[in-house]
């Protein structure tokens, strides 16, 4: 059996050996990094159908505002901010469901790394009610009908400003009559929501629950730095090995760069793709979704300031 490093690029036949020992840490290195990719890439999916339920709030409050001659039909506003709701649930959701696959595969089967992220889970579950009012309508939504029942858009007159203005708003709601209809709509959830009166506002519950998504994803990026670093370290020591042996040829363009398991006597072979950009690709997701703490506490204005 022979083990080498080589270069898939074409026109190339570099190649340098290895042992089994580096062979099998490279393959170790390489699930995990690409499974901690997967971790990034999921929160990236909820970051991002959060911000398009976000978005499309504001679309809608703009246009009420400037196009004051265009026909609103109301109604329709609860559908489209359901649906978008609903995306970034189900996002969430997967989220919740699939990382702890990925902790089984990076630290073992009911490893103490996938149980501090459990306990996470539940830690934010109970101690934000957003949370709890999200989860249980995920259900709703699924099983029942639209998590929201009615959008409202008006405007405010603060005269007490100078200029004086008018401040639009747009409230989605729940209606809590109508959760309770649902035999399966958690109890008490919904005893918590009937305390609140029949009409709730959802978004401090929306702006809760993506807090509580990144106090989870930070517990996992602290569970995951230690390996992270090391498989990257490991990595790059190849890759770097690799490109030195190369002498005089071109070193700039290797995103082709494999480990290879290679029986000379069948000719069967196994390869694992060594490419810089999937480093790349990981550290992309973790500078752009860098820090969601404290969410629930921040607001868009177009205001002067």
């Amino acid at each position: 059996m022979k083990y080498v490093l080589r270069d898939l690029a074409l026109g190339t036949e570099s190649e340098v050996e290895i042992g089994k020992t580096e062979f099998d840490s490279i393959v170790s290195a390489t699930k995990m990094f690409s499974a901690a990719t997967d971790i990034e890439e999921l929160y990236d999916s909820v970051i991002e159908n959060y911000y398009e339920y976000e978005h499309e709030l504001i679309t809608i409050l703009q246009r009420n505002m400037i196009f004051k001659g265009e026909e609103f039909i109301y109604w329709k506003f609860s559908g489209i901010t359901s649906r978008r709701l609903m995306n970034f649930m189900s996002s969430a959701r997967s989220y919740i469901d699939q990382v702890p696959q990925h902790l089984d595969t990076i630290f073992g089967k009911i490893s103490d790394e996938t149980r501090s992220f459990n306990e996470e889970k539940s830690i934010q579950y109970d101690s934000m009610l957003g949370y709890r009012v999200l989860e249980a309508l995920r259900n709703y939504s699924q099983h029942h009908g639209y998590p929201i029942h009615n959008v409202s858009i008006g405007m405010n007159w603060h005269g007490d400003r100078n200029p004086a203005v008018w401040k639009h708003y747009i409230n989605p709601t729940i209606f809590v009559p109508a959760l309770a209809r649902d035999p399966k709509f958690k109890r008490s959830v919904l005893k918590e929501l009937e305390q609140l009166g029949e009409h709730v506002p959802i978004n401090p519950f929306v702006r809760e629950y993506i807090e509580g998504i990144a106090n989870i994803h930070s517990k996992a990026r602290h569970l995951l730095d230690p390996m992270i670093h090391g498989a990257r370290s490991l990595l790059d020591i190849h890759v770097k090995s690799f490109k030195d042996s190369l002498l005089n040829e071109d070193r700039s363009d290797l995103d082709f760069i494999v480990a290879e398991k290679y029986d000379n006597e069948s000719g069967a072979s196994e390869q694992i793709f060594l490419p810089e950009y999937a480093l790349k690709f990981h550290d992309y997701f973790r500078k752009k979704n860098n820090s969601h703490e404290n969410i629930s506490r921040r607001y868009l204005t177009s205001e002067q300031c």
